[in-house]
């Protein structure tokens, strides 16, 4: 699966450049439902960064509620795996769960699998420019399974598989 990156990337990867990334993650944990007539519950969303500090991205953006507070996490992600079977790329996301914080969250949000997950990849230089100018990449995935032990809780993510995708899903089809 190759990823290009955009240009303005490529001088933070020269040897003399002290720029590194930052990994902002979005983990959609329990979906936004419908509990009697009108009535919805909020949705529950997890936005993680890969630094020893908070943050605010993007910055000054327009959309509600604006930009988004991304909280400190010690996660890992595994390269992406591709077999020669014909299976959608995955990538293994490893959170640290050694204060059990996640536990109860990951509990009432059911089923986890089929949620989106969406990971930004922003170079640290870049955090303070401001919408619709703020350098970032993008990557959109879907949770496949879960699973949790004493010390992280492991999210297997795929692409989004197009084959089982209707879009819109409530489509009309005239009948001839």
């Amino acid at each position: 699966m190759p990823i290009t990156l955009p240009s303005s990337f490529n001088s933070r990867e020269e040897p003399n450049s002290s720029d590194d990334y930052l990994w902002f993650i979005e983990i959609l944990v329990k979906k936004a439902a419908r509990t009697s007539g009108p009535v919805y519950t909020a949705g529950l969303v997890f936005r993680i960064c890969s630094d020893s500090q908070a943050h605010t991205w993007p910055v000054s953006s327009p959309t509600p509620p604006g930009a988004w507070a991304w909280q400190p996490f010690n996660f890992d992600i595994s390269p992406v795996e591709q077999t020669e079977e014909g299976d959608l790329p995955s990538v293994q996301l490893s959170v640290d769960n050694t204060g059990r914080v996640l536990m109860p969250t990951l509990h009432s949000g059911d089923t986890l699998e089929g949620n989106p997950v969406t990971m930004y990849l922003v170079p640290r230089s870049a955090l303070s420019i401001a919408y619709p100018n703020h350098q970032y990449q993008k990557f959109e995935f879907q949770i496949a399974s879960v699973s949790a032990d004493s010390e992280s809780i492991t999210f297997r993510l795929e692409r989004a598989n197009f084959f089982s995708r209707q879009a819109p899903q409530d489509r009309y089809v005239a009948r001839r």
